[in-house]
């Protein structure tokens, strides 16, 4: 099937708006076949569809052009929020029925729609990001104060990772500690620690000869897990 497919700017397209995730104006041309057991109705609903598809991918391609060069990070952004805009039709242009040569009835229809930007999604990735930065750094400060020292690089290493929780709403240190040197070599205790409340959600303890040690804080009580539900534990509690 060949589609016709027109695409324009209107009015004003001003590169200082787009920047700022604003709504444009654009025209937009969509196309579709009637097909095998697709009425007249369903076809002019699809052609619809393309219509407002293109319009969105018409001004993020304006986008990319006009931003990639100067601001890698706003072209990102500024797509992210058009990746899900809203199309808001204010003219239907031109409407016509028309037969094509190898898909017989086809409909067309040209539109004038704004374009509006969906910037609630960069919103709570910011939210996100700030919750992230505050929760290292807090976990930074734990570790310095009780970990660091087990981290002599020569009898032992000592590392951490932090990861704000949204779902509980926690900010969660993983810590390790490695004996490097010693009867004891290779011994790898792990902690989760709740960093506001500087307590323990679990901990896990790995040695060359014996068999893991894992248990997992609830409520009401402190449950003997293995090491495979431990490190399933751990993994869930970092990503959620």
């Amino acid at each position: 099937m060949r589609r016709l497919l027109m695409l324009s700017v209107l009015l004003f397209l001003f590169i200082k708006p787009i920047y700022a995730a604003q709504s444009s104006i654009a025209e937009a041309e969509g196309s579709a076949c009637m097909g095998d057991g697709k009425s007249r109705k369903q076809t002019e609903q699809a052609a619809l569809i393309d219509a407002k598809k293109n319009a969105v991918e018409f001004v993020s391609t304006y986008i990319k052009s006009e931003t990639h060069i100067t601001n890698f990070e706003l072209e990102k952004d500024s797509l992210s929020a058009y990746a899900n805009a809203e199309v808001k039709i204010f003219q239907e242009l031109e409407k016509i029925w028309y037969k094509d040569a190898t898909s017989g009835d086809c409909y067309k229809i040209k539109i004038k729609a704004e374009i509006i930007p969906n910037t609630k999604e960069k919103e709570t990735k910011n939210a996100d990001y700030d919750l992230q930065e505050r929760c290292g750094k807090r976990a930074a400060q734990l570790f310095n104060d009780e970990y660091l020292i087990f981290n002599d690089k020569f009898f032992s290493i000592a590392r951490y990772k932090s990861h704000y929780n949204s779902k509980l709403n926690k900010c969660i240190s993983y810590i390790e500690i490695i004996v490097t040197i010693g009867v004891m070599q290779g011994k790898n205790d792990q902690s989760l620690i709740d960093v506001n409340e500087n307590t323990r959600l679990g901990t896990g303890s790995f040695s060359p000869d014996f068999s893991p040690m894992c248990f997992i804080n609830t409520a009401d009580e402190i449950k003997s897990v293995t090491g495979k539900e431990w490190l399933a534990f751990v993994k869930k509690m970092m990503q959620e």
